[in-house]
């Protein structure tokens, strides 16, 4: 069973690194929910927003290239500048409103505001994209540390105080779960973006 394991990882490894795209089902679990979307890796080190927002784009159906967002985003080799940027290229995808949101730090409030924006972002069929800096710890205990990234938000269980991330930086690690505050707590002061 492990072999079979590992050479799984190692095909979906293989064909992210390729460039090819391949379909994350929706596993959730009782009382969680969770969209289908395409996961696609980041072709370099800079195009973590593009990656994250055709990940959200997806969910609706077909997405355009990374290299085709990473132009609308203006997106250089000093990355994409703001949450802002990404919700407006969301919106202007015909897959609904998005709105930014600043989190300039991870209290109680905050957190509550985002776990609310999750639910009603993946409720709506849809995916959050977030963007953040430093390091963060997954529900497995595994460490996430970018000076900078953008990550998607997939799904949600237990109400939304737990999330699913997709994480185009590394396809052999494409999808985990985190806590909400933790998720919080590591794009402060950065933002994300929902459907409004």
């Amino acid at each position: 069973m492990l072999r079979i394991l590992k050479f799984a990882l190692a095909t979906l490894f293989a064909l992210a690194v390729a460039g090819l795209a391949f379909t994350m089902p929706a596993q959730a679990a009782a009382g969680a929910k969770m969209v289908n979307y395409q996961y696609q890796a980041q072709p370099n080190s800079f195009w973590c927003a593009p990656a994250a927002v055709r990940m959200a784009w997806s969910v609706v159906g077909t997405a355009p290239s990374q290299g085709e967002i990473a132009a609308k985003m203006g997106t250089t080799e000093d990355g994409t500048n703001d949450i802002g940027i990404v919700a407006r290229a969301l919106s202007s995808g015909g897959i609904g409103a998005y709105k930014a949101t600043m989190v300039p730090q991870a209290d109680k409030v905050q957190i509550a505001n985002f776990q609310k924006d999750v639910v009603h972002t993946i409720d709506a069929g849809r995916a959050v994209v977030v963007n953040v800096a430093g390091s963060g710890v997954d529900t497995a205990g595994n460490v996430h540390s970018f000076p900078g990234h953008y990550v998607t938000v997939v799904g949600y269980e237990t109400g939304g105080s737990v999330v699913t991330v997709g994480d185009s930086a590394d396809p052999a690690i494409a999808r985990y779960t985190m806590s909400v505050a933790q998720l919080a707590d590591w794009m402060a002061p950065k933002g994300y973006a929902s459907v409004q």
